[in-house]
């Protein structure tokens, strides 16, 4: 529970929004039609009158190759125009772009000051990464009491990375007081969005009693649900659940398969899985080895939780 996430916007979105001007309108149903020569002329066809809605889609349509060869600074390009026009998710867009050096060269104080520009109209991702900077002295002095300010602000929102972040700011006490309620509050909030992490944490604070009445059955529950998503992590937890009986049955042919999974992903954990995995395996025997193989393949084709249930 010592790492704070990320938020990953930058070149990942659908064509969304509404533009006041008619060419913008039938643009964006050309877009939602995979029309994108068709889109890409009546946003082009706004833009020239200003537009920032249709600026924003320009850079949108860029960074995500739709109709176009991707091209990153070309999607800055129309991204800085709507951000110059006051366009709050463009700016947030942008910011992410100067921070990674994704289509422009890498620039901090740049990002900051976009994020700095949407978050004062209330963009929650762009608080999240504000908060992110102020957490790990990216650009600026690092300040934890500011960091929850701003994870709070984008919380609020429903900013799923921002509730996370802030459920470890209050597990760990940084920048307020230490508070395991309130951290679990948070990952709470940020687990019923589906994030993986969250609900990691959450099995952690279950399986150790912390914030929370120990309870190995909810500590199984909730890594199961981070473990079904792909986090590997989480799927060597399950495993060693499996292996030792906490919360579940034990169950060797469940914890091979849950440890093979996991060592299948690269990473600085992965000799450390292996290694738990080899020792498991000495002690089964080819019949459960065989059976633990085709438990792999069960969670393939019918997913992780539903194969773990049946098996």
């Amino acid at each position: 529970m010592n790492r704070l996430a990320n938020e990953n916007r930058n070149a990942s979105h659908c064509i969304v929004g509404a533009a006041h001007a008619a060419d913008a309108q039938d643009a964006i149903q050309s877009a939602q039609k995979g029309d994108y020569t068709a889109a890409i002329a009546g946003f082009r066809a706004a833009a020239a009158h200003g537009d920032p809605v249709a600026e924003y889609e320009l850079g949108l349509i860029y960074a995500n190759g739709r109709g176009v060869p991707q091209d990153y600074a070309q999607a800055a390009d129309w991204y800085r125009k709507s951000a110059d026009r006051g366009n709050a998710m463009a700016q947030f867009v942008l910011g992410t772009m100067y921070e990674t050096g994704l289509g422009v060269d890498q620039d901090t104080v740049r990002a900051l000051g976009f994020y700095r520009m949407a978050a004062a109209q209330g963009n929650p991702g762009a608080q999240s990464m504000l908060g992110l900077d102020y957490a790990k002295g990216q650009g600026v002095v690092r300040d934890y009491a500011q960091a929850a300010d701003w994870f709070r602000k984008a919380a609020a929102a429903g900013d799923a990375i921002a509730q996370f972040n802030l459920g470890i700011i209050y597990a760990q006490g940084q920048g307020v007081a230490q508070d395991n309620a309130q951290a679990l509050m948070w990952f709470g909030k940020s687990a019923a969005q589906g994030n993986a992490e969250a609900q990691l944490d959450i099995g952690a604070m279950y399986l150790n009693g912390q914030g929370v009445a120990q309870s190995f059955p909810q500590a199984a529950a909730w890594t199961a649900r981070a473990a079904a998503q792909g986090n590997t992590s989480a799927q060597f937890n399950l495993g060693l659940m499996y292996a030792n009986g906490q919360g579940v049955a034990q169950d060797p042919v469940a914890a091979c398969a849950l440890l093979t999974l996991a060592s299948t992903v690269a990473g600085p954990d992965r000799t450390t899985i292996t290694s738990y995995r080899s020792n498991l395996a000495s002690n089964m025997t080819p019949k459960q080895l065989d059976e633990s193989q085709a438990l792999i393949t069960e969670i393939g084709r019918v997913g992780m939780l539903q194969a773990l249930h049946l098996h």
